[in-house]
Order: C-alpha cells, then structure tokens, then sequence
C-alpha cells in the first residue's frame, strides 16, 4: 500500500488515464498547488495545505460523478492526504459507474455512504 502525497497523487491518476491540470496559487500565506481531475466520469480536485483554500479540498481529494457535481462541500468522496492510491482508484471507479451516479444524484449516501467522507477540522 503506497500512500500518495500531492505531486505522487497528480502522478498517479495521470498514470491512471485521468486528465489533471496543476495550477499553483498564491495567498497571504503563501503559495499552494491546486489539482483540478476529469476522466472516467469523475470530476475531483485536491491542493497542498494552506490557511486559504476551501476545507474539502485542502489537503484532501473530493470527488463526485462529473453529471452530479454542484460544489466541493457535497461531493460523497472526501479523502484526506496521503491517500493509498489503489483505494482511491477503487471508489473513483464506483462513483463513476451508473450505481454511484444514481447513489450521488439522489442523495442516497447522506443516509449511507459507500465511500470515505473525511471532512474533520484542519490541521495546518
């Protein structure tokens, strides 16, 4: 089981076929790097941590079927980093099947969620 960090993680789903775009950000605190990921009808994203960047993708992976996405706070997957890469691949396959658009869509997984949901305070 490898544990992925962001630039191993970035890496990993290229390696994977999914498509991710880098931008690096600057804030008052200083720089971050934002991963922005489509493929396999996923939309996700993740950063390196910083005091500015929204709570459900700093320094965490948030993910939801690309045809139910709305905003990062409702995504079903939320994984903190390090991430193991097989586990992540595992439920990015699943959310992106028609069984996990229907689970995202109707809202199944606020009652029972078949993915991780980490979204504890951050720890910068």
């Amino acid at each position: 089981m490898e544990m992925l960090l962001f630039t191993e993680l970035v890496k990993f789903l290229r390696d994977h076929k999914y498509h991710v775009v880098v931008n690096e950000c600057k804030s008052i605190s200083g720089k971050y790097k934002v991963a922005m990921v489509l493929g396999d009808n996923i939309k996700a994203a993740f950063c390196t941590p910083s005091l500015e960047v929204y709570r459900y993708i700093n320094n965490r992976i948030a993910a939801d079927h690309v045809n139910c996405f709305d905003k990062w706070s409702k995504c079903p997957l939320i994984m903190e980093l390090p991430v193991d890469g097989e586990e992540l691949l595992k439920h990015l396959k699943f959310l992106g099947s028609d069984e996990g658009f229907r689970i995202s869509e109707t809202y199944e997984y606020l009652n029972s969620n078949p993915w991780p949901c980490d979204v504890k305070e951050d720890r910068i």
